[in-house]
């Protein structure tokens, strides 16, 4: 267990195997974001949380410093992202609910809606069916 601070002020605090940080520990980058959780060889790896000065946040799997696994993003406005991730994007099934109230729940390619999913907006209309790219597009059923 140890603690560095650089030049910079960025300051890593936490468990250390051959002169990298490994295990559990917590890096705090001179803007002011913090990384808390697990360590491989000077990556986040495994499971941590990754706070934005900004309020934004992930919490969940990581891979070689990337998003990959199971996870929970929150936004500033109060969007809020639940599902699965791949080297850093939205990938596979999820869910997604924005500040306003919309809804969407199914296929993520790429941080796109794409899939089969539904999508509920605020106001209570209702689509069911196909996307490509964060379009409906194929077969589906649109309700309102």
């Amino acid at each position: 267990h140890g603690e560095q601070t650089w030049p910079d002020g960025a300051k890593y605090v936490g468990q250390w195997a051959n002169d990298k940080a490994q295990g559990e520990g917590r890096f705090e980058h001179v803007e002011g974001d913090v990384y808390e959780g697990q360590w491989l060889e000077d990556k986040a790896h495994g499971k941590g949380a990754y706070k934005h000065t900004d309020g934004s946040q992930y919490d969940g799997d990581w891979f070689h410093d990337k998003q990959h696994g199971t996870g929970i993003e929150t936004f500033q406005d109060g969007s809020r992202f639940e599902g699965q991730y791949v080297h850093g994007s939205k990938i596979g099934e999820g869910r997604f609910q924005w500040a306003d109230g919309s809804r969407y729940e199914g296929n993520f390619d790429k941080n796109t809606i794409h899939g089969h999913g539904s999508y509920v907006w605020a106001d209570g209309r209702k689509y069911e069916g196909q996307w490509v790219a964060n379009r409906m597009h194929g077969r589906g059923r649109f309700e309102w």
